[in-house]
């Protein structure tokens, strides 16, 4: 009885590890060729040019004796082009020795001229390929997407990991209008309101006279490396103006000052700087506010012939250069004015670009029209953008307020305590 019951928890351990998974599905990092952004352009003959940040995991982390002058080592750039994106990758992976993963794909940046000839396609691709994340952050650059997948990072091993950093940590209005796969996908197949997304480019970082000087402290070894890469001017990231789409189709860009008026007319407006005017003409100072707080809401005419945009805004004082500007009761009163039409400025600016040249609905007028009287947008979808939302009246009633001023209620000036 014994050795029957021994002999059936022998039987029943050697079953059970047929049971156990193990690692089953797990890829060694060192025969993955890691994606880590993609830039997709069209060449002339209308075909996808795809360009892919390879990243190289054994550089990521070099070890404590290796002093790497060269960010560059630690991704390189490949390129292959299609009829599709799909056909582009399956180029690109017949010359890659290790295995495509797109697991890790922080950043898609489309080129200009592929973002003007519609999106769907591409979409439809990373919409269903199960390895991307539904995260993944949509840019428009206004060249080619090519130069930006080979610019040099400054603070990251990648460019990928750069511009998501960008976005995630810079507080100005422009990384308000950056959107991810999921959002740029629904607000693009809506009926209701089109699609924004921010501009990433390209400054030179003129700083040659620096990294002479850096060279001349370096060890015999750092100068003979540095002897060997062009002292020239570096291609810097940089996160510039708002691309605007109409459906698919990319159809213009909003500058900074725009921008701010599509965030006002959203609400989005927060940690972003507002600049006001001394309202004196020999005074060339300004006053820099910073808006603690946005909020807004669209009310439609009971015809949706008319749309009533309520703006309310908190801001504080962060600097004054202005001349001998006391900050006193009836001051106040007048830089809250100056803040009101400012906003109204940005705002107006914004609509007359895109409602009234461009006819598209950044806005979300179309979908304020649908939840308040669905029945009004049948009516009116048809040609929304076809005359309907040129025609619209927009309504502005806008309350901005400056609560905050700091510590003191004056500029500061030399020799003040004397």
């Amino acid at each position: 009885m014994n050795k029957t019951k021994t002999s059936f928890k022998i039987f029943f351990c050697f079953l059970i590890t047929f049971l156990l998974s193990g690692c089953w599905s797990s890829r060694e990092i060192n025969n993955l060729a890691i994606i880590n952004a993609m830039g997709v352009d069209q060449n002339e003959k209308g075909e996808i040019v795809l360009s892919v940040a390879i990243v190289k995991p054994n550089n990521l982390f070099p070890q404590e004796s290796t002093v790497r002058e060269d960010k560059e080592d630690s991704f390189l750039v490949e390129s292959a082009s299609g009829k599709t994106l799909y056909d582009a990758i399956e180029k690109l992976s017949s010359t890659i020795a290790d295995k495509v993963y797109l697991g890790h794909v922080n950043v898609v940046v489309f080129g200009e001229k592929a973002a003007q000839g519609g999106m769907e396609e591409s979409l439809d691709f990373f919409k269903r390929e199960n390895e991307f994340r539904q995260n993944i952050l949509f840019f428009v650059t206004k060249g080619l997407a090519e130069n930006v997948m080979k610019a040099t990072p400054n603070f990251n091993p990648t460019p990928g990991t750069e511009m998501y950093d960008l976005f995630k940590n810079n507080i100005f209005s422009g990384t308000k209008t950056v959107e991810d796969l999921s959002q740029f996908t629904e607000s693009m197949t809506s009926n209701t309101m089109d699609p924004v997304t921010g501009v990433i480019g390209m400054t030179l970082d003129q700083d040659t006279d620096k990294n002479k000087n850096k060279n001349q402290k370096k060890s015999l070894k750092s100068i003979k490396t540095s002897q060997q890469t062009k002292d020239t001017h570096r291609d810097v990231l940089k996160l510039q103006d708002t691309a605007v789409f109409k459906g698919s189709k990319l159809i213009g860009y909003l500058n900074e000052s725009e921008t701010k008026g599509l965030m006002w007319i959203k609400g989005k407006m927060k940690n972003s700087s507002v600049e006001l005017d001394c309202n004196n003409q020999s005074d060339n100072g300004s006053i820099k506010l910073q808006v603690q707080n946005s909020d807004s809401s669209m009310i439609p005419s009971s015809d949706s012939k008319k749309m009533t945009v309520k703006i309310k805004a908190d801001a504080s004082i962060m600097e004054i250069s202005c001349k001998n500007k006391k900050l006193n009761q009836h001051q106040m009163k007048d830089l809250n004015r100056y803040f009101r039409e400012k906003i109204e400025e940005e705002v107006t600016q914004t609509l007359l670009l895109a409602q009234k040249n461009w006819e598209t609905d950044i806005f979300g007028f179309g979908k304020a029209i649908y939840r308040k009287h669905p029945s009004e947008w049948d009516k009116l979808s048809a040609s929304w953008r076809n005359g309907g939302l040129k025609n619209l009246n927009v309504v502005l009633t806008i309350d901005a307020n400056i609560s905050r001023y700091g510590l003191t209620t004056e500029p500061s000036k030399a020799n003040e305590s004397r």
